[in-house]
């Protein structure tokens, strides 16, 4: 999925101090959940994202991130950031 569609999930409120966000790439999506979905009952859920060679920009602040990488796991526990890279 394209970095500057995700962005526009970012409410408004979380991105007003950062002003206009730009990103370039793609984010790569991943989701599986296995087992019943029921009353007080969640399946296990494996969830991720990872991106390479991406960029993300504040243009208001004319700062900018080149070859943004990171790679996001989550499960219904939580998740963690194994990596994160840029310049």
């Amino acid at each position: 999925m394209p970095l500057d569609e995700l962005l526009e999930f970012v409410p408004r409120e979380e991105t007003k101090a950062l002003g206009t966000l730009a990103g370039r790439g793609t984010v790569k999506l991943a989701l599986t959940a296995n087992g019943p979905l029921s009353h007080g009952r969640l399946p296990a859920v494996r969830a991720g994202a990872a991106m390479t060679g991406g960029a993300l920009a504040f243009k208001s602040r004319a700062l900018s991130i080149d070859d943004l990488a990171f790679d996001f796991g989550a499960t219904e526990h939580g998740g963690v950031l194994n990596s994160l890279s840029g310049r």
